[in-house]
């Protein structure tokens, strides 16, 4: 019997012994889970997001920065990023370990808005917020621009009517003197 239970900054497996079972302690890969496919931004754009969001996990591993194999990134444009290593993995052999499973979801899991990655030494997950996205991802082609356009038009045309009326009103003023 085997089990696992990844938590944010926990992880626990268990494993009898004896037990050939599911999981395995290398990078090999046990689990996997890609969700719904992205619409919101461009597909490069997209890509180009999430493959920086992974790189700042990777750097940070490579580095080990002392936080004992858990790394996350919060909200770059829209994404969330953490992946955590097993305990007593050295940093070099952690990254190493984060790229199997950026080369997973970026294989299995291609447009998917979130995943989930569990390689046997380490778990990997990432979601994109669609409402935390500040970019236009190059899907706006001009039409913010256009909107503004049109709204300043609209608010002069009003301005000037205003402005007329106004002027009418003072000189029938006038003439009634």
């Amino acid at each position: 019997m085997a089990a696992r239970i990844q938590l944010s900054g926990c992880h626990v497996q268990y494993e009898a012994d004896g037990y050939t079972g599911i999981l395995s302690l290398d990078d090999e890969l046990n689990h996997k889970k890609c969700g719904e496919n992205q619409a919101v931004v461009s597909s490069g754009y997209f890509e180009q997001m999430r493959s920086k969001a992974f790189e700042v996990l990777e750097t940070e591993a490579a580095e080990d920065e002392g936080k004992n194999g858990f790394y996350s990134m919060n909200n770059h444009e829209g994404f969330h990023a953490m992946a955590q290593c097993e305990a007593g993995l050295n940093g070099c052999d952690c990254a190493k370990c984060i790229v199997e499973g950026v080369d997973v979801v970026e294989k299995e899991c291609v447009n998917s808005i979130y995943g989930q990655i569990f390689l046997g030494l380490c778990y990997l997950s990432y979601e994109f917020n669609p409402h935390e996205f500040h970019g236009d991802g190059g899907q706006n082609n001009g039409r913010n621009g256009i909107g503004k356009i049109a709204a300043i038009a609209i608010g002069g045309v009003g301005l000037l009517f205003f402005v007329f009326t106004l002027f009418r009103c003072l000189k029938k003023k006038d003439d009634d003197i």
